[in-house]
């Protein structure tokens, strides 16, 4: 599903559960670092965004894959 779309609605049980009224909207979430992308503006090749929490995640976007043994990646 697309980023943000809503995928449905808080039920009773959840909205109790987490004191909030019911009916709130649901959306289609992804992974952190990589939604920060858009946060940061950095999507265009050559802008890259450093994304900080429990890990550390530099983000290079790129119009063809780049190898090294010293990196992860890439997507």
């Amino acid at each position: 599903m697309p980023l943000g779309q809503r995928i449905g609605s808080l039920t009773r049980e959840a909205a109790g559960a987490l004191g909030l009224p019911t009916g709130i909207p649901i959306g289609e979430g992804g992974i952190d670092a990589h939604v920060g992308l858009l946060g940061l503006n950095a999507l265009e090749p050559s802008k890259m965004s450093l994304i900080t929490g429990s890990s550390n995640v530099m983000f290079v976007l790129a119009d063809r894959p780049v190898f090294s043994p010293s990196l992860w990646g890439p997507y």
